[in-house]
């Protein structure tokens, strides 16, 4: 079977190393909405889509929502993405969004943003306009 480009992507991601295994990111997009949640005037929700390595898209049931927030939770804000000028903004949301598992940022509209979590090098996101 071939890969989609996401799966493809989220092969040539580093893997990042977390307290309820390994994560890395299929991919990254600014949207207005997600959920019936929207974005602040002057900003964009930045989705950060997460799987496992070798997997198109986490599976619900398999992949336990509760354990990912209590991981971030007891991150005490050490996941989180920075932009320009120092900026910090942790995770506001996370959950499925239809078949994939994403963590949502509320972001002001910039040119790059990188994911912080500890114990791992920051990455720098590939980030896809809505």
């Amino acid at each position: 079977m071939a890969k989609t480009q996401e799966a493809e992507a989220a092969d040539s991601q580093p893997v990042l190393k977390t307290a309820i295994g390994d994560l890395v990111i299929a991919s990254a997009r600014l949207v207005d909405e997600v959920n019936g949640q929207k974005s602040q005037p002057e900003g964009k929700i930045l989705l950060v889509i997460l799987t496992q390595p070798g997997k198109e898209n986490l599976t619900p049931g398999e992949f336990k929502l509760e354990d990912f927030q209590k991981m971030i939770q007891e991150s005490n804000g050490e996941i989180y993405v920075s932009g320009k000028e120092d900026l910090q903004i942790i995770s506001t949301m996370a959950g499925w969004v239809e078949d994939e598992f994403a963590m949502g940022f509320m972001v002001p509209v910039q040119d790059s943003y990188t994911l912080h979590w500890p114990e791992n090098d920051p990455i720098a996101l590939d980030v896809q306009a809505e």
